[in-house]
């Protein structure tokens, strides 16, 4: 730390400190936030486990808890809980049924926090009087017995589907077997499909697979191994330790579509070589797909590992009211589809402790709606030449996350931290951090802090200047679609880049701020990497208003840039100025006026410092504008003039290249 002293006052040139917990923030994680407890026997209890975790430096209190029914017990949490900063809460919901009355309760527990953030847990249960003894089954056909458990007892291979469930609260243990259907190559077979009541069903513990799965030659058209389909009955699925392999055209490996409830998809091992879909805008292509019309009780789809060639892993609807949690999920992709992100979640969902890796295959990462929660991932991809759609790469290659507001689906909400994306261009280029979208739909509250974002060569691939209307090398952004940073709050993230920081291209994109994070070339860096690369046409409103602020930069300069065709853009970097006015080097003054002018005469700020005696600005050191070569105007140095009753005026100028502190001691005296 410098410090630099000239009375009468001080400046210091600040380096901001690390800082683990979240200081942007305060965020308090629950998970699971659906709980289901199935088939539980009157005189046996059980519970669920919840788990509460605050990563922010500021302490998170319950103001209140409601449990909704008094069936369901909770243990171990006050109704004026604390989670001190850093610190991880459990507790339990317990159910003890008594004897009689319906087969299902539900309920919820909302959570209401001192943050104005609001938790709901919800709850579904369903138990019996006597333990349910089991049904041995031997051959395919339909299983329609309410309450029933069928325990397979052998492999089975068959031409059609192998297993139809008509009744509520049925459990499916293929008990370590093997089913495989659709040898005969009709369409809209499955391994196991509800094809009416379906309330409370459960498959586990075997093996489904698609009959061609060894040599990929599966026969027939949407052919799924567990299809949940039924908008009348199919309500509370669970679908969990399962082996899962798929190949045929339009096949996905958990298939829930308009269910009118949820469903739990966890602990699986899916294995893909699906290499035809009909629609990659309808993402034919996903292995689990949670698409349904009630968002009464959240979707849970976690612990699976998916692995293969796929369109995606983890597909969530974009509908209203939706909320859903995908963790612990781990992903490797080896795509030829277009659109071809690991993890796509809907409005409202927690995504987080996923690891997804396509360094070895081909994929994008992960694509949020408005209201999600992404944290604690680690993203890793790769986009090769493999995409038949367009004979090559799909355009502009790979990203490790893409924000991208559409008509109807516009971005909010969404809070992004304490990630490592990473996206490597080889045959194809690469984005770590992609945002794009009609500048016309807003975007707002959306927080993209504490994250690593690397876009790096892959080892061995040739390096290649940027040129063209798509990304062809590794930038740690893009932005596109004539799109806005306004709405984005992007802080204290470390971006690390081979080729470029940021690349604006398409038909533009504008006001994107950068504040506090670490931009830095990477140790293998492209041959003259760049800050920004422009490559826009005439005609467009949305070049420029990109703002860095309080910025680290190694290995580049602000003025380090590339322009192709011939839209203009503009940028401006700057830095804090915290102002502190005293009487004697310590005791504040409370209502002096600080008026700071830049470089050109300018009044860019005007304060009056309240008890502190502090103020802070935004000053600018340079701005950046062309067209075809760049123009820098410098904004520095800035003078002062702070005034005071009874204190003398007091006049500093200072050159604003850093975040720093003037401390201003006034004397009494004449007003000069």
């Amino acid at each position: 730390m410098a410090i630099y002293t000239s009375n009468p006052f001080s400046v210091t040139v600040q380096t901001a400190p690390e800082v683990a917990l979240i200081t942007e923030d305060t965020l308090l994680q629950v998970y699971p936030k659906s709980v289901w407890l199935r088939k539980v026997i009157v005189g046996t209890p059980r519970q669920e486990t919840i788990t509460l975790t605050n990563p922010s430096a500021a302490s998170i209190a319950l103001t209140s808890y409601v449990n909704s029914n008094s069936e369901y017990d909770i243990t171990g949490l006050s109704q004026s809980e604390v989670i001190g900063p850093g610190a991880t809460k459990t507790f339990t919901i317990d159910y003890d049924p008594f004897a009689g009355g319906g087969v299902v309760q539900t309920g919820s527990l909302t959570l209401n926090c001192n943050n104005g953030q609001t938790h709901v847990i919800q709850i579904w249960s369903s138990k019996f009087d006597s333990a349910i003894t089991p049904t041995a089954v031997s051959a395919a056909g339909t299983l329609s017995t309410d309450n029933a458990t069928y325990v397979l007892q052998n492999d089975l291979d068959e031409s059609g589907t192998v297993f139809s469930i008509a009744g509520d609260h049925v459990s499916l243990d293929l008990n370590g077997h093997t089913i495989k259907y659709g040898s005969g190559g009709a369409s809209g077979v499955h391994g196991v499909t509800v094809t009416s009541k379906g309330l409370g069903f459960h498959v586990y513990n075997g093996t489904i697979e698609q009959s061609g799965y060894a040599t990929a030659s599966s026969a027939g058209t949407s052919n799924h191994p567990v299809n949940i389909t039924n908008q009348n009955g199919a309500q509370e699925v669970e679908v969990s330790n399962l082996t899962i392999n798929v190949d045929g055209n339009n096949a996905r490996a958990v298939e829930q579509y308009q269910s009118p409830r949820s469903i739990w998809v966890h602990d699986n091992t899916i294995n893909s070589k699906v290499d035809t879909i009909t629609s990659r805008h309808s993402f034919d292509g996903v292995m689990i797909n949670v698409h349904q019309t009630n968002a009464t009780r959240m979707p849970r789809v976690n612990g699976n590992v998916v692995s293969g060639s796929m369109q995606g892993a983890i597909y969530c609807a974009y509908q209203s009211g939706h909320t859903n949690q995908i963790y612990n999920n781990t992903i490797t992709m080896n795509s030829v589809f277009v659109n071809d992100f690991a993890i796509i979640c809907g409005e409202g969902s927690d995504t987080f402790g996923n690891t997804i890796d396509s360094s070895a295959g081909s994929s994008r990462g992960i694509r949020p709606h408005r209201n999600c929660h992404i944290y604690d991932n680690t993203v890793t991809v790769r986009s090769q030449a493999q995409y038949p759609e367009y004979s090559g790469c799909q355009l502009s290659g790979t990203y490790a996350i893409q924000f991208e507001n559409e008509s109807g689906y516009y971005i909010y909400g969404t809070r992004t931290y304490n990630n490592t994306f990473t996206a490597y261009a080889d045959e194809c280029g690469a984005s770590a951090l992609r945002i794009t979208g009609d500048v016309g739909i807003p975007s707002s509250d959306n927080k993209i802090f504490r994250n690593v974002f690397k876009s790096l060569w892959q080892s061995g691939a040739t390096k290649r200047a940027q040129t063209g209307n798509q990304v062809d090398a590794p930038f740690a952004v893009s932005l596109a679609s004539e799109g806005s940073g306004i709405g984005y709050e992007i802080t204290n993230n470390e971006f690390e880049y081979a080729a470029g920081f940021m690349w604006v291209g398409y038909s533009g994109f504008e006001d994107l701020r950068i504040t506090n994070s670490v931009i830095e070339v990477s140790a293998d860096p492209s041959t003259s990497p760049v800050l920004v690369f422009k490559r826009m046409t005439t005609g467009k409103p949305n070049y420029g208003g990109h703002e860095f602020i309080d910025n680290t930069l190694t290995g580049n300069n602000y003025s380090d840039a590339t322009f192709e065709e011939t839209g203009s853009i503009d940028w401006i970097n700057g830095w804090t100025l915290t102002v502190v006015v005293t009487s004697d080097g310590s005791t504040p003054i409370s209502g002096a006026t600080v008026v700071i002018d830049d470089a050109d005469a300018l009044e860019v700020s005007n304060q009056t410092t309240p008890a502190n005696g502090t103020v802070t600005a935004e000053l600018t050191e340079n701005a950046y504008s062309g067209v075809s070569s760049l123009t820098t105007d410098a904004k520095t140095p800035h003078d002062l003039t702070i005034t005071a009753g009874g204190y003398t005026t007091r006049t500093p100028s200072i050159t604003m290249n850093a975040t720093k502190t003037v401390t201003i001691n006034m004397t009494t005296g004449a007003v000069t």
